[in-house]
């Protein structure tokens, strides 16, 4: 009999996973705007004038009671739900209520879903019940950096699209060659230090994604474009390196201090 998987363990890896997502996700949110008008314009073949960044935080507690759901099998042998809502009074928000059920139903149940309002009141029923073209939801666009040529971000003045580079499209013998000029690239357009030790921090999380983080922090170092002492990513390295290094550290310190100690003596 197959050992039972730990349920403990099995939460910790979920949970690594997420917080492993919520790196990447945190840059890139960061960077939204940049990205935007630039790769989102090639992509959509969209002509940007303004834009207003507005609160992408959504209730996730939202707790909706339809007035009833059924599942249905129809007699061609179909799966459907059927929702009905009774209605006394023409309620003006009743299209977007309506739509709100159909998307919590459908993320929970994951079939065709059938609506009907029974109005039941006397004035006359005048509520919007068909969402305009322009206002339903047909899909969603899929921008895949993967699929990008290097050169085309790379030829960007904006940091942050220069940054995707790394996950593009290039063969998997140029990743050090695209890492290295992602870099140089970095480096001639940030203004100052502060600015191009932010991207070559963020530059290595993303790198991460392709298996380059370690590769990228070497190339950095041999690059020689920053003090890494200032950076929170040296000085994990640091902290990591004492460890490793203790034992190196303790026959050079004793030679050294055996010098030190002469001359003091």
């Amino acid at each position: 009999m197959k050992d039972q998987p730990d349920k403990k363990e099995n939460q910790e890896s979920t949970n690594e996973e997420v917080n492993e997502g919520k790196k990447y996700d945190k840059i890139l949110k960061e960077n939204a705007l940049s990205i935007l008008k630039r790769v989102v314009e090639w992509h959509l073949n969209l002509k940007i004038k303004k834009t207003k960044k507005l609160d992408a935080l959504l209730q996730t507690t939202i707790e909706r009671e339809m007035d009833a759901l059924f599942e249905v099998e129809t007699a061609d042998g179909k799966e459907i739900l059927l929702h009905i809502e009774f209605q006394t009074t023409n309620d003006p928000k009743m299209l977007l209520r309506m739509q709100e059920y159909h998307s919590i139903a459908m993320r929970k149940y994951k079939k065709p879903i059938e609506h009907l309002v029974v109005y039941l009141g006397k004035a006359k029923a005048n509520m919007l019940h068909k969402l305009p073209e322009k206002l339903q939801f047909k899909g969603f666009d899929i921008l895949a950096i993967r699929d990008l040529d290097p050169n085309l971000l790379l030829s960007s003045q904006v940091p942050e699209i220069i940054m995707l580079a790394i996950l593009s499209k290039y063969p998997k013998n140029k990743g050090e060659q695209i890492l290295k000029e992602t870099i140089q690239k970095l480096v001639e357009i940030s203004e100052n230090k502060s600015d191009l030790n932010k991207y070559l921090q963020q530059l290595t999380i993303l790198s991460d994604l392709r298996i380059l983080g370690v590769d990228t922090i070497k190339t950095i170092r041999a690059m020689k474009f920053i003090e890494l002492k200032n950076t929170s990513l040296y000085k994990e390295g640091v902290k990591e390196g004492k460890e490793i290094g203790l034992e190196e550290g303790k026959e050079i310190g004793l030679e050294e201090g055996k010098e030190i100690g002469l001359e003091e003596g």
